[in-house]
């Protein structure tokens, strides 16, 4: 028999949007660069927390810093999960399947073809795919793997 009040509480975890379309995919770990921190294209702030965070689908360059626009110069991949500034640890896709609209609608922009030569420039093989069976091809994973 329990005495006193059985209290719970619940716990969000995982909140962060999803940006994979399907498996499988490879990641890099990167700590992810806030010394720019402000609430713009790059940074979001949380609406519970009012704590910056870059949005999962951020294109990152290889210093760590969220490219937001065009030159997409340096960039090494996609971040997988919303990266927040007191916890900057993040993963980067290097190769996977992408949703398309969930990663842009995540970073409040569209996906230039700019950012496809960087990535494939940068070795990636990420194939971002669209919700109505329109992809776009960057690297070298084909539509049989």
């Amino acid at each position: 028999m329990a005495r006193g009040d059985m209290l719970g509480e619940n716990l969000t975890f995982g909140a962060s949007v999803e940006i994979l379309n399907r498996p499988p995919y490879r990641a890099v770990s990167m700590t992810i660069d806030f010394s720019e921190a402000a609430e713009n294209g790059k940074f979001k702030k949380d609406a519970d927390t009012g704590e910056l965070y870059v949005p999962a689908g951020m294109p990152i360059d290889k210093k760590g810093k969220p490219v937001h626009e065009t030159p997409y110069t340096d960039v090494v991949g996609i971040l997988l999960v919303n990266v927040y500034q007191h916890r900057p640890q993040g993963a980067v896709v290097t190769e996977g399947y992408i949703n398309k609209e969930r990663a842009e609608a995540s970073i409040g922009t569209s996906y230039a073809s700019d950012l496809i030569s960087a990535l494939v420039n940068a070795g990636c093989r990420i194939r971002i795919e669209g919700d109505d069976d329109t992809d776009i091809l960057i690297g070298t994973i084909s539509s049989g793997e």
